[in-house]
């Protein structure tokens, strides 16, 4: 289909711009359960593939070469080249129970054997995180008084948990798993066709983002994606916050042109403004098959 796309964009005068999901891959995890993250409980997120894992690493390097060899890829967005986090939208998805912040934060974990291999071997103990982790969710659920206090701030016994030093260092080696798959992934598109721009997602790694993962961005990327903005002022602050970390490289805005987040048309056009007043090199518009008739007239409407 990519050659076949490619004939039909030359003909009219347009780049070709491919957005890849890496590791979001339901139909690979069901069938390579094996391959995708695993929560505390040892329970497989078969939506999301596990980037510490050899065969998962191979297959993303191997699939962004694919795309690039492709046809004339101008820019190649990553989608996803980290774990997913827990909530996921799935069909027939049922909790059983209500949620906070940090219990959703916690059921998004993944310790995987891989990722277990390698807390070992930087001397962190991973399982002992994962004991702990499983325990404080099973405690709260049986209370049912979950793990944020009214005022928002974590409970006694979720702080102990996460200001522990092993489940911060956890943390961080997860975001480093992620920025080395991105290395590796920015090498291969380079090395396969050098006149592609790689744009990364601001939220480098869904899961579980951290300061370090951000900061890595400059290296893994050409270009950042600001990712969606829930107001007008939100695009404002996303940019400006993306641009101090990308320095000269461009930001590119990005507008979800359907519900929940766009409902009134009306909407569409002073948030183009705000992203535009903001700097940034480009809108991605998300996506033009799913979207009403309204809403793309709406964008019609707009001057280039």
């Amino acid at each position: 289909p990519l050659s076949a796309l490619d004939a039909a964009r030359r003909a009219r005068g347009l780049d070709l711009v491919a957005w890849v999901v890496l590791l979001h891959n339901s139909w690979l995890g069901e069938r390579h359960p094996d391959c995708a993250m695993r929560n505390a409980f040892g329970d497989p997120y078969i939506h999301s593939l596990d980037p510490a894992h050899p065969a998962v690493r191979e297959y993303a390097l191997a699939l962004v070469e694919d795309v690039v060899r492709g046809g004339e890829v101008s820019a190649i967005e990553l989608e996803s080249p980290g774990a997913m986090g827990f909530a996921h939208g799935y069909h027939h998805e049922i909790t059983g129970v209500a949620l906070d912040v940090i219990q959703e934060r916690l059921l998004g974990l993944s310790f995987t054997e891989h990722e277990l291999l390698r807390a070992g071997a930087a001397g962190i103990d991973g399982e002992g995180v994962r004991r702990r982790v499983a325990s404080l969710l099973e405690v709260s659920w049986e209370r049912a008084g979950g793990l944020t206090a009214s005022d928002g701030v974590p409970t006694q016994d979720a702080a102990a948990l996460l200001d522990d030093a092993d489940f911060q260092a956890y943390g961080t080696m997860r975001s480093e798993i992620v920025t080395a798959l991105g290395v590796d992934l920015y090498a291969a598109i380079k090395g396969a066709s050098p006149g592609t721009r790689v744009r990364q997602f601001a939220a480098l790694n869904p899961g579980e983002v951290s300061d370090d993962a951000r900061a890595a961005l400059p290296r893994l990327a050409d270009e950042a994606l600001a990712g969606y903005a829930t107001s007008d002022a939100d695009a404002r602050e996303r940019t400006a916050e993306l641009r101090q970390t990308m320095g000269d490289k461009p930001v590119l805005g990005m507008i979800r042109a359907i519900a929940p987040d766009t409902v009134d048309p009306a909407t569409i056009s002073p948030r183009v403004t705000a992203w535009r007043e903001a700097g940034v090199a480009g809108i991605n518009v998300y996506n033009y098959g799913l979207m009403t008739r309204r809403t793309l007239a709406a964008f019609a409407a707009i001057r280039p």
